[in-house]
């Protein structure tokens, strides 16, 4: 009896009709939230930013990102700019779909503190979209940073909500 609530759950998440394409898709992106920054002091701030991905199938992509956060600390305040570019793995099968993406970044700070003058590092991000739609999707993600020639592992941080926009990318000739 104290298993029932979980099998209504379980069974309340799989309802629904997948989305997947059988064509290859490209995905806009809008994400926001909470990021911090960490070196000898925690900064916290909000960011925003834009996601764009090209879908082979129904699993491997490649993914372009850009994003801006803001930062305050005790009088410090900085900028910080992400652009990075890389590779992007989803389940595409299921009305909810979880997805990993792994990029290198680099980062322009402006302002006092933050990470060093245009840095590089690498990013890891996961998170899921729930398909409201064949076309738009509301979702989670979060990103952990690892900026080199900072030794905290995530140096920089965000979790945030995504809303998302995808259409498939098919013959424009085909009948």
């Amino acid at each position: 009896m104290r298993r029932a609530p979980l099998v209504f759950v379980l069974c309340g998440c799989a309802a629904g009709e997948a989305f997947g394409f059988d064509d290859p898709q490209f995905k806009v992106d809008l994400e926001g939230g909470y990021a911090a920054f960490a070196d000898t002091r925690r900064y916290h701030g909000v960011v925003g930013g834009l996601e764009t991905a090209y879908q082979f199938d129904d699993a491997f992509g490649v993914r372009a990102g850009y994003a801006l956060g803001e930062h305050r600390s005790k009088g410090l305040a900085f900028r910080v700019q992400q652009v990075s570019i890389g590779a992007r793995y989803q389940l595409d099968v299921f009305h909810y779909v979880p997805w990993a993406s792994a990029s290198p970044t680099l980062y322009l700070p402006a302002g006092e503190g933050g990470p060093p003058d245009a840095s590089l590092g690498y990013a890891v991000g996961f998170g899921f979209d729930a398909l409201l739609s064949d076309a738009w999707s509301l979702g989670f993600a979060t990103h952990l940073h690892q900026i080199f020639g900072v030794d905290r592992f995530p140096a920089y941080m965000t979790l945030g909500l995504r809303f998302g926009w995808r259409f498939t990318l098919g013959d424009p000739l085909a009948p």
